[in-house]
């Protein structure tokens, strides 16, 4: 599948997630389970999130990649204009942007069954709760495509960001992209790129804290009372 392929069916699962059929109690309620989670991560990953470099790329996976903050300006870019930014973007770029958004669509997808299963409230999650949808409403395969997708899609930033020339050549796009309608597209991409420069590499990192969530899922399917090892929002 080549990354137009893999970009169409990407918007496709997006486009179709119920969080975009106008359901404002839905969306509230996933909102919900979303921020609980990012304060999660937040709390689970803070010892390795000990310099300004770390921080920087924390936040771009938790808030960009895993909350979606500007997922639907991105998708709507790209639905929009997929040949456009196809022909202008290079390949490594487009690549980087379909596994990237593959992997916040299988995040959303995640989430959407999971907040289907939690009891509807105002008030905080409750860690049981949490464990009980986990369990009920996805697999431990999908949590490691999930893992999977992640690490591919930084992986593929960070080798970006290590080539100078490249990068470069990307910068000299932005006044291009902008005109072609691509600047949500363009300027998600750029703070990736931003984001993961402070460190020499994000490889160690982005292992470090797939394999603490790796962890964290067995013990969620394994029903173990204290999933998170007593650190959770």
């Amino acid at each position: 599948m080549d990354n137009g392929q893999r970009l169409h069916q990407a918007l496709t699962h997006y486009f179709a997630l119920q969080q975009h059929q106008g359901e404002a109690s839905f969306t509230a309620q996933l909102q919900r389970l979303q921020r609980w989670q990012i304060q999660r991560l937040l709390a689970t990953h803070r010892p390795a999130l000990n310099t300004p470099a770390a921080e920087a790329a924390a936040h771009f996976l938790f808030h960009q990649v895993y909350g979606g903050a500007h997922l639907y300006a991105v998708a709507e870019d790209i639905r929009r204009a997929t040949n456009k930014a196809m022909a202008l973007l290079p390949q490594a770029v487009m690549h980087t942007a379909a596994v990237t958004l593959e992997a916040a669509v299988l995040t959303q997808q995640l989430d959407e069954a999971l907040c289907i299963n939690l009891p509807l409230s105002k008030e905080p999650l409750q860690v049981n709760d949490y464990a009980i949808a986990y369990r009920a409403t996805c697999t431990a395969e999908q949590r490691q495509r999930q893992l999977a997708l992640i690490e591919e899609a930084t992986a593929l930033i960070d080798r970006y960001v290590r080539k100078p020339l490249l990068l470069a050549s990307f910068r000299m796009l932005r006044r291009p992209a902008y005109a072609a309608r691509l600047m949500n597209l363009y300027d998600f991409l750029d703070q990736g790129f931003q984001a993961l420069s402070g460190l020499p590499s994000v490889s160690p990192l982005i292992v470090q804290l797939t394999n603490e969530e790796h962890r964290i899922s067995q013990r969620l399917f394994a029903a173990q009372p204290d999933p998170f090892n007593g650190v959770s929002p």
